[in-house]
């Protein structure tokens, strides 16, 4: 089927799960993808596939400097195949708006791209992975906000079925479109 590249930035793990997650049911579906941290390294050129899922970490409040600059150089590259996006925040947790606090808009207000779906899903709270300042604000955001405070332990609110449900759609957006049957002449009585 496809080629798709998988291009993700997560500080503490929550977006390369979902990465993961997506890159497993689009495998399920026969597309071969690669995945590429963007934070490691610049990820490939977006000529080499067929489509581009960019999925990037908020904290706080920023998207990942290096998805916004890869987007920005490829955004030519990006427009001429299909792309897709998605954004990880601890604001779509229990959201019933599609884009809470606005940043799958202010992505691509920032990047002048135009992907064919952007999606905000919600994140988690790795506690126990923070150091002591971003747990002290992480708690306070959080509790501002209604979401568990208790730091012993990690917190995850992904909606599982609604990564596989986007997988679902990716992949149905890449199958290859049939050409509607010609009729059957009417037989004459």
């Amino acid at each position: 089927m496809s080629r798709i590249l998988i291009a993700y930035a997560s500080s503490f793990g929550q977006t390369r799960k979902i990465a993961n997650q997506l890159a497993a049911e689009l495998r399920g579906r026969g597309h071969e993808v690669e995945l590429a941290d963007a934070l490691l390294a610049k990820p490939p050129p977006v000529e080499d596939y067929d489509a581009v899922v960019i999925g990037s970490r908020i904290q706080f409040g920023l998207h990942a400097r290096p998805l916004l600059e890869y987007i920005i150089d490829n955004r030519a590259e990006l427009h001429a195949i299909p792309s897709y996006a998605f954004v990880v925040s601890m604001a779509a947790a229990g959201a019933t708006a599609a884009d809470p606090n606005g940043y799958v808009a202010k992505l691509l207000a920032i990047t002048h791209w135009q992907p064919r779906v952007a999606v905000a899903i919600a994140g988690g709270l790795p506690y126990r992975s923070y150091n002591w300042f971003v747990r002290f604000v992480m708690k306070r955001i959080s509790r501002s906000a209604g979401h568990s405070t208790d730091t012993r332990h990690d917190h995850e609110y992904t909606d599982w079925a609604r990564v596989q449900q986007i997988a679902a759609d990716i992949s149905r957006d890449l199958a290859p479109k049939q050409a509607p049957r010609p009729s059957a002449p009417y037989a004459q009585a």
